[in-house]
């Protein structure tokens, strides 16, 4: 009983939750004092619940492997957000190395691939007829960009733990 009518006019909403965190995470990746880094961890805990909002309306109708790509960018965005918590103070006070920006800046475009490919294929797919939401093309490109942003995520935790600009 899938009306994919009425579920493009649901995952709608998420996705809305999802460009605004995005547009929120572009504009405050490169910022250093504390506003503009709570916002970037809002912006995030934003991307996090519209991410798992598209996980909870693909629950049903669609194979666990298919959930698989979503549960690897939820784990890098909690990664990323824990990392900004744990290192708030010396990422605010400007203490941190010219690598950090770099990365972040990469882990976000990559995020945007991810999220772009995902989606492209959610209102691509035929749910009925498969019983499938991702090709095997996209879901092997996904793992591939998933595991390479969750080495540049990682990087972000080398730099932030090991290179402080401070003294």
């Amino acid at each position: 009983m899938f009306n994919k009518e009425e579920y493009n006019k649901i995952i709608n909403v998420p996705i809305a939750v999802i460009i605004s965190s995005f547009i929120i995470i572009i504009l405050t990746t490169g910022i250093t004092d504390t506003n503009g880094l709570s916002a970037l961890i809002g912006g995030y805990f934003g991307l996090l619940v519209g991410v798992l909002f598209v996980v909870l309306l693909n629950m049903p109708p669609v194979s666990l492997l298919d959930l698989f790509p979503f549960g690897v960018i939820m784990i890098l965005i909690s990664i990323i957000i824990y990392y900004l918590i744990t290192y708030f103070d010396q990422i605010s006070s400007g203490e941190v190395s010219d690598y950090y920006r770099s990365f972040s800046i990469l882990s976000t475009i990559f995020l945007a691939i991810q999220l772009s490919l995902i989606f492209s294929s959610i209102f691509n797919s035929t749910k009925e007829a498969t019983g499938k939401l991702l090709s095997n093309t996209t879901f092997a490109v996904l793992n591939l960009i998933g595991v390479l942003n969750f080495l540049i995520v990682a990087t972000i935790g080398i730099v932030l733990k090991f290179y402080s600009t401070q003294g």
